[in-house]
């Protein structure tokens, strides 16, 4: 997509699988165009990498998401294109997983089948480590400022996790009571004026009973062709006294710390809970 990033979004399983496929058929059938969408790939998932190593899964499609995350399915697609194109950032990354995941690495078979991947890498290009980056398709914001790491996420139930060094708040999530369908997802991904802007508006009606000519037509008395009662659809109710809720988390960043405000306008008396899910180990 615009943003570099495949379907499935999945960031530990489908897209290093994609790469390495693509890497395989562009050697293999000298097609080297193929190359391309790797490339674009691989540049973005910089970006998706925490101080420690990890990378963000918040965003996948598949089964990783919200799981702790390795790139060392990343390896041979980096160390592939460090020696490729010269490319010093992806030595560097490569260097970085043989530092921080060594035992996930499982490439022999690759280096068996291609010796020229025992080369020595490029020299180390520095990698990004200060940024405020927004992947507009992915409705997906990272901001990281050297052991400070925030993720902002629209679509989501997890509209923001952070790391700063050992710690890490893997979720904030805003939940209501509100006709069964609260739990906030932003619609989209705003930046103004520095501020990254989540926004959901939810309505909730009762239903009035069948009105006298729904009942004078026998629609309470319907049934399937093996005489069954047909459960009467909320969709033949006349709605009433339609409720609503809208819901604003503004998050701002300065030099690696986060501020968020949440604002909720209404129906009155919801009741409202913010969460914050820290890793499992940590002490407040």
């Amino acid at each position: 997509d615009p943003d570099g990033q495949y379907t499935e979004k999945s960031t530990t399983v489908y897209s290093p699988v994609v790469d390495r496929t693509l890497i395989t058929v562009a050697r293999l059938l000298r097609r080297p165009e193929l190359y391309e969408p790797v490339r674009r790939n691989l540049e973005m998932t910089l970006y998706y990498v925490h101080p420690d190593g990890e990378v963000v899964t918040e965003a996948s499609r598949r089964q990783d998401r919200y799981q702790r995350g390795s790139p060392a399915r990343y390896y041979y697609s980096y160390r592939h294109l460090a020696l490729h194109d010269g490319n010093g950032r992806f030595a560097a990354i490569a260097r970085q997983i043989e530092r921080t995941a060594r035992r996930q690495i499982g490439e022999l078979l690759a280096f068996l089948a291609e010796p020229d991947l025992a080369r020595e890498l490029p020299a180390d290009a520095p990698l990004p480590t200060d940024y405020a980056k927004v992947f507009p398709h992915s409705q997906l914001a990272r901001i990281r400022r050297g052991t400070a790491s925030g993720t902002i996420l629209a679509d989501n139930p997890t509209l923001f996790s952070f790391r700063q060094g050992a710690a890490a708040l893997e979720a904030v999530r805003l939940a209501s009571a509100f006709f069964g369908k609260g739990q906030f997802a932003g619609e989209a991904l705003e930046v103004r004026d520095g501020r990254y802007v989540l926004r959901q508006k939810l309505e909730g009606p009762y239903f009035q009973p069948l009105s006298p000519e729904q009942l004078a037509a026998g629609a309470h008395r319907r049934t399937t062709p093996e005489g069954t009662p047909i459960p009467i659809s909320k969709a033949s109710r006349q709605p009433s006294n339609v409720q609503r809720l809208a819901a604003t988390v503004a998050i701002a960043e300065h030099a690696g710390r986060f501020q968020l405000e949440f604002a909720l306008e209404g129906t009155p008396e919801v009741p409202v809970a913010i969460e914050l899910a820290f890793r499992h180990g940590g002490k407040l």
